[in-house]
């Protein structure tokens, strides 16, 4: 992907320190796909457990969420009262 990208700037402006520059940081910066790096969280509570679990510890009875866009914890979340902007 970032391999496009550089071909494109090269090819746009065309001048030959571009080239230089893109290759520099093509040699020492090479960016890998994070695919790469083997992460796995499949074994680390997600996000929705880890809110609910410490609403639940503290008692809390109210909860606010900023940035409820996608819906993806805020309806997942039990509370007596919620708030989502």
């Amino acid at each position: 992907m970032l391999d496009k990208f550089y071909e494109k700037l090269a090819s746009v402006h065309g001048k030959k320190k571009w080239r230089k520059l893109i290759k520099f940081f093509r040699k020492n910066f090479g960016e890998k796909d994070p695919g790469d790096l083997n992460f796995n969280y499949n074994s680390k509570p997600s996000r929705i457990t880890i809110v609910q679990k410490i609403i639940d510890l503290k008692n809390f009875q109210s909860y606010l969420e900023i940035g409820t866009f996608n819906d993806e914890l805020f309806s997942k979340i039990k509370c007596k009262k919620k708030i989502g902007v």
